[in-house]
């Protein structure tokens, strides 16, 4: 061979040797163009994730708040329930002849013809007709605070 040739078949080599180097470049810079797109891509996704977890989080907690809110009105009212039918026997309780003084008290008569109607003594007639608007306030007031 030849000094020539030697030269030639160098160079061809090293032509050969800088295509293959650019091909392999070119591939390896394609790849991680790939690569930046599906972690772009990946990134994104994550992003809509983590919203929907923070939605899915948030109603979570609304519902829990409105769970325990409910389960307290229910305890309230399942305390309440006593009370409420302590009242009703209470009132149911009242004696006819105080409910008709109550009453015809209401209707604006007086304790002198409440107590001939009733056949009872104006002394026991004014008491009662005291005692009716007594409990008429504390009734109102009760109302009122709850």
């Amino acid at each position: 061979m030849t000094p020539m040739q030697s030269y030639f078949l160098l160079l061809a080599s090293s032509v050969i040797l800088c295509i293959f180097s650019i091909i392999w470049l070119m591939r390896t810079k394609k790849s991680k163009i790939n690569l930046v797109s599906q972690l772009a891509k990946t990134q994104h996704d994550l992003e809509e994730i983590q919203q929907q977890h923070n939605n899915t989080k948030e109603q979570l907690e609304e519902l829990s708040s409105f769970q325990k809110n409910m389960t307290e009105a229910k305890l309230t009212t399942r305390l309440q329930a006593p009370r409420v039918q302590a009242q009703e026997k209470k009132n149911s309780h009242i004696p006819e002849k105080y409910q008709y003084i109550d009453s015809l008290n209401k209707k604006g008569m007086p304790p002198e013809e409440i107590a001939s109607l009733l056949s009872i003594s104006l002394a026991e007639a004014q008491q009662l007709v005291a005692l009716t608007k007594i409990a008429n306030k504390r009734a109102i007031t009760s109302k009122e605070k709850i």
